[in-house]
């Protein structure tokens, strides 16, 4: 039997949405069953059919998170047959373990050990059973654990009849159950056919599941002596009514299609003039003036309001008159507020700036409406603001705007355009309709122009001349403030002219090409061949006075040689004069010291006919008596050569001499080994004689030359015996200070 045909839904219950605040009931349930319970599809289950002594359970295994709000609506029916029995409990319980339900009849199940802890019974019970305080009437009951006795210390709510009316609800028909709970208020409400029946304040999670906030729902179904198919279909998701209407605007005579939602839920609009249909989901609204339309929506117990505003927008374009301007622009405005815009310009915006006389129009739309307008405008202005000038090039052009107007120039000229070229004062009248507009402007011309040569190559330093012409000022990148200018090195050169008004500049790139060879004479001592070199260009030909076609050549001989060079813009020739000579090498010999009247004679080694002296003379040799520097220097087909000699002073005193002191110790260690006369400048000495003695006056040692002296040896070689000795040490010198030296002494020889 298919129960949800016998059981239609009545018009005023219903299946309410599925509100579950935070989503703790998913539609896609997982769901368990069992007893006499049959499932019907759809989410539909009947617990119990027509016998007695049945219990059909239902459970959902996703739990119910307690701290979170839900909202849950069932379809449920309890039979047609008022004699009929027990009721069904709707339960909340923790773990899904144990006896899922309990025994049938009176107690609906909710007995037994799997309901002594940890669970929460609403009945709806159709029996009265005396000794549990049941009513009369069909009634609702809240129980903490089992079971349902309302005279037991576990009835936390109720009973309450199970309709407001006290009336009978095993009718045939369904019946809308709704069951909320607030953790924030702890408030567990229970409705039947939108009637709140039963508000609990409590608190769920400790006072019932001993701090267990997972619970799963369920639904309990028994029957006793007395039966009734009995059953439930839920929880279904209908969607929560939403508000979703915009403002519409329309053209008059226009309509509009106002949507409000799902053909599912019931409508009412207010008020119905204009309306298609005014209890439709999407009625057609062709309102003559703006209306607001309210539209009620009804779904079950739960209604919603809502409302549209339909405008009517009696859009009109009006644009100005056809009209005549003296003025290079002119705006105009199309209508304010249009959400559309289109100018036969091709713009789309609500205004536009012409300036050009013709036929204007308009398409403007302000979102549903549209309208075209079309504008003439006549215009005349004189292009530009004239203001007197001086020109530097050219010539001058002077227009004006006047197509449909008369034009009327000082020069006769009726055009809208004049071209001038001399000097003068031009004025010119433009005349459309009533507008008239004057102007004029004073032109003169005070041109300035140079140009340079063309980019070229110039074969050495070249002058560039400049064609100037014009009044004007001259300046070069280089200072200069002539036309010409000499170019001795390849860039770029430019060259303004410039007066109070006008200037002009050009530019030059010029390329020097210049050849010289580095020297125009060259003379080398004491080589007997050199390389001559040009310099070097791998693009040049070289042509010299010798034969040779290279840029450097070898040669031996002294002579005139000139080169030639070629590129592929100059050619250069130049030459050197090459000298090849031997200098002429001699010495003056060492530094000399003069005493006193002493002179000498400086003989250069070897000696040459025409040396030049720092004294003036030229002589082969000269005697000197000064002291200072004696330079001479011999020059010998272009090579000299120098050389030079200090002549010093010295005055001369027994001091100067020095002969041993009073030891002699000749051991070859170069201190005191011998004796003899010793003076700084030999040459002063002419003379000498040494003479040594023993004690007994015997002569052993005699000499006539100063390096020459005693080394403690007897006449026959062998060593004098230590002890002392006596010599006579006489010279004479050129020295006017000091003719004679005559020593006298005695020595110690020690070996």
């Amino acid at each position: 039997m298919d129960l949800r045909k016998k059981y239609p839904v009545h018009p005023k219950s219903f299946l309410l949405s599925c509100l579950l605040i935070c989503a703790a009931f998913p539609l896609s349930a997982q769901i368990i069953f069992g007893g006499t319970t049959d499932t019907l599809g759809a989410d539909c289950y009947q617990l119990t059919g027509l016998t007695t002594a049945a219990g059909g359970y239902v459970y959902e295994q996703t739990p119910v998170n307690l701290n979170q709000s839900f909202d849950l609506s069932f379809d449920v029916w309890l039979g047609d047959n008022d004699n009929g029995a027990d009721g069904i409990v709707f339960v909340l319980r923790g773990e899904l373990t144990g006896a899922l339900i309990g025994s049938s009849g009176g107690t609906i199940g909710f007995s037994g050990s799997g309901f002594t802890s940890n669970s929460l019974g609403i009945e709806i019970d159709t029996w009265q059973n005396g000794d549990f305080g049941d009513p009369v009437e069909d009634h609702i009951g809240i129980f903490r654990n089992g079971p349902v006795d309302h005279t037991a210390s576990n009835s936390l709510a109720g009973p309450v009849s199970a309709l407001p009316s006290g009336g009978n609800v095993e009718d045939g028909e369904t019946h809308g159950l709704r069951v909320t709970w607030n953790p924030n208020t702890d408030i567990l409400r229970v409705y039947l056919d939108c009637s709140l029946r039963v508000s609990l304040e409590v608190d769920l999670i400790d006072d019932v599941f001993n701090g267990d906030n997972l619970v799963h729902w369920g639904f309990l179904g028994t029957t006793g002596g007395g039966f009734n198919e009995q059953g439930f279909c839920g929880p279904v998701a209908a969607g929560a009514l939403t508000n979703n209407l915009t403002a519409f605007l329309l053209c008059p005579g226009d309509s509009v299609q106002l949507y409000a939602g799902d053909a599912s839920v019931d409508y009412l609009w207010s008020p119905s003039a204009g309306l298609s249909d005014s209890i439709s989901n999407a009625p057609w609204a062709s309102p003559l003036d703006s209306t607001t339309y309210v539209v009620r929506k009804i779904l079950g117990c739960d209604t919603a309001f809502d409302s549209v505003d339909v405008n009517i927008f009696p859009f009109v374009l009006d644009l100005l008159s056809d009209t005549s301007i003296c003025a290079s622009s002119f705006t105009i405005e199309g209508p304010v507020g249009a959400e559309f815009y289109l100018w036969n310009t091709g713009d789309t915006t609500p205004n536009i700036t012409i300036d050009t006389a013709g036929n204007y129009s308009l398409v403007a739309s302000s979102g549903v409406c549209i309208d075209t307008d079309y504008v003439f405008i006549d215009m005349a202005y004189i292009n530009s603001d004239w203001v007197d000038t001086v020109l530097c090039e050219g010539e001058l052009s002077l227009s004006v705007y006047n197509p449909h107007g008369t034009t009327l120039w000082n020069t006769g000229d009726t055009t809208e355009s004049i071209t001038i070229a001399e000097d003068g004062l031009y004025s010119v009248v433009l005349t459309l309709q009533d507008c008239v507009l004057e102007d004029s402007i004073d032109v003169r011309f005070r041109p300035v122009s140079v140009v340079l040569p063309q980019d070229t190559t110039l074969c050495g330093p070249s002058i560039i001349e400049a064609a100037v012409s014009g009044d004007g000022q001259l300046n070069w990148n280089t200072g200069d403030t002539v036309s010409s200018l000499l170019v001795d090195s390849s860039g770029t050169w430019w060259l303004m002219t410039s007066n109070e008004w006008c200037s002009d500049a050009d530019t030059g790139v010029f390329r020097v090409e210049s050849f010289k060879l580095t020297d125009t004479f060259l003379l080398l001592c004491d080589e007997v061949s050199t390389t001559l070199s040009a310099p070097t260009n791998e693009f040049w030909k070289y042509q010299w006075s010798n034969g040779d076609t290279t840029a450097s050549i070898v040669v031996n001989e002294s002579d005139i040689y000139s080169v030639t060079v070629e590129s592929a813009f100059c050619t250069f020739t130049d030459a050197v004069e090459l000298v090849l000579s031997t200098t002429p090498v001699f010495e003056l010999g060492d530094d000399i010291v003069l005493c006193a009247g002493q002179e000498v004679n400086v003989i250069p080694e070897p000696q040459w006919t025409e040396m030049r002296w720092n004294t003036g003379e030229v002589a082969s040799s000269i005697v000197v008596s000064d002291t200072g520097f004696v330079i001479a220097e011999v020059s010998l087909g272009g090579c000299s050569y120098r050389d030079s000699i200090y002549v010093s002073s010295c005055s001369l005193s027994p001091d100067d001499f020095f002969v041993v002191g009073n030891v002699l110790t000749p051991n070859s260690d170069g201190v005191n080994d011998v004796l003899r006369l010793e003076v700084q400048d030999p040459s002063i000495v002419t003379s000498c004689r040494l003479t040594v003695f023993n004690r007994w006056g015997s002569l052993l040692f005699e000499s006539a030359f100063m390096n020459n002296g005693w080394d403690g040896a007897m006449p026959n070689g062998s060593p004098a015996p230590n002890g002392t000795y006596f010599y006579l040490l006489q010279a004479e010198t050129t020295c006017n200070d000091l003719p004679v030296i005559e020593v006298r002494d005695n020595l110690t020889l020690l070996r």
